[in-house]
């Protein structure tokens, strides 16, 4: 199915947590419109930011995408392109690489434009206290696998049950199939 589990699930929650933390109130996940669009993964078409997730925090990752991002002429749609890195970002990356890459025609800052999820949790630690909530509650999802108002108990039964139950003897047969 063309699926990198994690990155694509990851895909789906930082757009949520993006949108939150973010403002990001129309952004999407283009994946799903396009299996593996070019260069981005999500964007916010009405703010013109794009945003790459990626498990890769290598530098020639960094260049490889801005390069996609620029022969495909995304750099036109979008004036700020984000790298999320998924695992912890490098402690530096060459910015006049990525300049000479760019040839000025994105406005790349290796500083502000790569984050990872230090990044985020400054942010959220900035967050109005209803954005960090929304925030919370779909991580909560995902973790939990369900909707937010289910937890784990509402679907194990309890390790000591509040009650006995007996049978009142009456025999009940099951069928093989519903």
């Amino acid at each position: 199915m063309g699926h990198l589990d994690i990155n694509k699930i990851c895909e789906d929650v930082f757009c949520g947590i993006f949108k939150e933390l973010y403002g990001l109130a129309n952004l999407r996940n283009l994946n799903a419109d396009a299996q593996n669009f070019p260069g981005i993964d999500l964007a916010d078409d009405e703010a013109r930011v794009a945003i790459q997730v990626t498990s890769d925090k290598s530098l020639d990752k960094i260049k490889d995408g801005l390069g996609k991002i620029i022969a495909h002429g995304l750099h036109t749609k979008y004036d700020r392109v984000i790298f999320y890195i998924l695992t912890r970002k490098q402690g530096s990356y060459s910015s006049q690489s990525i300049e000479a890459l760019c040839d000025g025609k994105i406005a790349f800052d290796v500083s502000n434009d790569i984050l990872d999820f230090t990044d985020l949790a400054t942010k959220a630690s900035n967050a109005s206290p209803r954005s960090l909530t929304r925030a919370a509650e779909i991580l909560g999802e995902y973790t939990r696998g369900c909707g937010v108002g289910l937890a784990a108990e509402d679907f194990d039964p309890p390790a000591q049950p509040p009650e006995t139950l007996s049978a009142n003897l009456v025999e009940l047969y099951f069928p093989q199939t519903l």
